[in-house]
Parts: C-alpha cells; sequence; structure tokens
C-alpha cells in the first residue's frame, strides 16, 4: 500500500526524467542537423571557380590569386537571441542601403539585379522573424580587387564582387538532399523558408595588400595581391522538414496568386486600350 504507492511514485519519477532526456536528445539532434543542413546551404552559396575544383594546389603563376572566383571563410559564429525582431529591427535600415552606390565600394548600377531580389525577399517577413532565434555570422575575405577585375571580367572588385557572386546566392535556391515532401524536406528551396533572413553587410575592409606564400622559397615563391574583408549576419529560425516544406508551399501559393493578378491586370488594360 504505501510501501507500493512509494515504488510507484519513485518509478513515475525515473519515467518522467527518462522522457525529460529523451526529448533534450531529441531536440539536440535535430538542432544539429539543422545546423549541418546551415553549413550545407552556406557552402551552396559560395562561388565555385571550375579551374580550381578538384585540385589541391594550383600554382598562382597559372591561376593567379587575384583572379580566382572565389570566397574565403575565416569563421562563422553564431548568437541566441531570446527575440529575435530585436536584431531584426535594428539591422533591417542596414540591409535596405548595403546595395545603394553611395556605399563605399559599390559601383553604380552593378548590384541592381540583387537589390530587386532582395526587397523582394523581405516583402513581409517581419511578422515571420520573431520569437527565439540565432544570428550567424560569415567573417571572411576575397583577393578579387585588382583593376583587371573591372576590365577583364566585368564581375567588379571588393564589395561589388561580393555582392555579386556571394550575396546574391542568398536569394536564389538552395538544395536538400532527400524527397521534396514534410517528411524528408528534401528538393530546391528559397533560404527563407527554411529560416533564413535579412544577409547583411555588417562590415568591410579597405583593401589591405598581403604577400602569400605559395611555394618553397618564400623570398621568391609569393604573391602580394589586395585583400578585402568583410562581416555577413543573417537570422536563423531553425525550421524542421515539415515546416520548411509548409514554407515553400504558402510562398508558392502567394507567388502564383501575385502572378495571376498581374496577369489579370495586363488582360484588363489590353482590353481597355483596345476599346
Amino acid at each position: 500500500s504505501r510501501t507500493k504507492k512509494q515504488n510507484d511514485d519513485a518509478l513515475k519519477e525515473q519515467l518522467d526524467k527518462l522522457n525529460r532526456l529523451s526529448r533534450e536528445l531529441t531536440g539536440s539532434l535535430d538542432q544539429r542537423s539543422s545546423w549541418i543542413e546551415v553549413l550545407s546551404a552556406i557552402f551552396q552559396a559560395l562561388p565555385k571557380d571550375s579551374r580550381l575544383e578538384g585540385k589541391d594546389v594550383v600554382d598562382p603563376k597559372v591561376v593567379a590569386f587575384m583572379d580566382r572566383k572565389e570566397i574565403y571563410i575565416n569563421s562563422i559564429e553564431t548568437k541566441y537571441f531570446k527575440e529575435i525582431n530585436e536584431w531584426y529591427a535594428a539591422n533591417k535600415p542596414r540591409y535596405d542601403t548595403q546595395f545603394d552606390a553611395q556605399v563605399d565600394e559599390v559601383d553604380a548600377g552593378s548590384v541592381d539585379s540583387v537589390k530587386e531580389q532582395a526587397q523582394q525577399a523581405t516583402q513581409d517577413t517581419e511578422s515571420d522573424v520573431k520569437g527565439p532565434g540565432w544570428v550567424i555570422e560569415i567573417d571572411g575575405h576575397h583577393f578579387h580587387n585588382s583593376s583587371m577585375q573591372v576590365k577583364k571580367l566585368e564581375e567588379g572588385t571588393g564589395r561589388t564582387y561580393l555582392i555579386n557572386q556571394f550575396l546574391r546566392r542568398f536569394f536564389e535556391d538552395v538544395t536538400f538532399p532527400g524527397k521534396e515532401n514534410a517528411v524528408e524536406g528534401g528538393g530546391s528551396y528559397k533560404f527563407e523558408d527554411f529560416g533564413i533572413y535579412l544577409p547583411t553587410i555588417v562590415s568591410s575592409s579597405d583593401y589591405n595588400e598581403v604577400a602569400l606564400v605559395f611555394g618553397t622559397d618564400p623570398t621568391k615563391d609569393l604573391e602580394t595581391v589586395k585583400q578585402y574583408d568583410f562581416k555577413i549576419q543573417m537570422a536563423w529560425l531553425p525550421r524542421s522538414p515539415r515546416e520548411r516544406f509548409d514554407a515553400k508551399m504558402k510562398r508558392e501559393a502567394e507567388e502564383e496568386k501575385q502572378r495571376a493578378a498581374k496577369e489579370a491586370e495586363a488582360a484588363a488594360k489590353e482590353k481597355q486600350d483596345a476599346a
């Protein structure tokens, strides 16, 4: 009776502990899985130079550092926010102006298409970016900064190159393995579908000349290049496969609705002009 009740209470307490531990382990696993997907998405966003892929070392006499279509990541850090909207509100003005020509190192008109993508990506998102979340900070650099790049490759240098070759990809598609359904969450998604919002250049440097050693003789085997340093921050609200699949379905339905409205408006105008 009393002893049995005490035993039952003890067993119940042990069961509760096991259930709590199970939830914590499962949550931790889900979180690690989401973080791996974020790292995969960032890697997919990095520019790839076909001349360097699959090779451990490429002699800069063959492909000069300043001619390489690459961006180098120094580190990736995260910070947790109990209310991510605080970061969103403070960062949104910087996000909106980072593409403007008056910002240092941005060539007039050179990033207009990226700016348009960025504006479209943030339509009606403020209500979504709320509650607990993370801010991801990417610290990196690139050497694509010689005057030759402007004339030869027309890709820009400094901030312009960073926007056109890296930041732009955060407004395009990213692919996850698995079947495209609510269980596996595979297929093609926009970054905001799986919880990435407002990728923003929060700091950048002037060009710094650095000497890169590429051979055995540091006095001869070196190349002096201009290095451009930057930091990019973005909000991250981890989403399960079902949540990102649902977000994609919702976004595509809204896009289809907007397309239909534009087509109806164009048809009505054409009919009016013909009358």
